[in-house]
């Protein structure tokens, strides 16, 4: 059995609204938020994974920090990414600066491995550490980005009912993440 842990995470967030095609890579935080009406934000993050031909992920955790939330409560989807963004030039319109998402933000089934890879609903409704456990499908998942070296990272966001719909609708509903959220696993080789 082996283990991986790392916190050196590439990762971004991206925005609607007036701003499709900026980029936010120099922001040192991810932002996060889900409005009916205004702005949407989604945060894109990739670790380094090691290559391992016949790796099998027995169990694998996320743990994101909030450092600020406005929030009364918020929980948080995590989906794999199926495009290959670039951290420096992907908008909320395109993922490589240039090929545009099947639908802006990323959240389309070409764009996502469209089952959720943590079943816990983790209400993000005050500062500090929080943990998603990965479920099978994630565990397996991920097992293959091991074997094959297709990973491109996970997208996280924000939703009010269950099925990223809006969070809310006031201004200030708005989750801000530390950049640096930490993925661990154990793995058999």
């Amino acid at each position: 059995m082996a283990t991986f842990s790392s916190s050196d995470c590439t990762a971004v967030y991206m925005r609607d609204g007036h701003n499709d095609d900026n980029n936010y890579i120099s922001d040192p935080v991810i932002r996060l938020a889900n409005y009916e009406w205004c702005s949407r934000y989604y945060g894109l993050m990739k670790w380094a994974l090691p290559t391992v031909p016949t790796g099998m992920i027995t169990d694998a955790t996320l743990i994101v920090q909030s450092l600020v939330n406005n929030l009364n409560a918020g929980e948080l989807f995590l989906y794999f990414v199926r495009q290959p963004w670039i951290p420096d030039r992907v908008t909320w319109e395109r993922y490589d600066g240039s090929r545009f998402w099947e639908e802006p933000g990323g959240l389309s089934g070409i764009d996502i491995y469209d089952q959720p890879i943590s079943d816990a609903t983790v209400t993000v409704d005050r500062t500090g550490i929080f943990s998603y456990t990965l479920n099978s499908y994630g565990c397996t998942q991920l097992s293959q980005f091991l074997n094959d070296g297709s990973w491109n990272g996970i997208i996280i966001g924000g939703y009010w009912d269950g099925s990223r719909q809006w969070m809310g609708g006031q201004w200030d509903d708005i989750i801000v993440l530390n950049n640096k959220p930490q993925l661990s696993f154990n793995y058999t080789i």
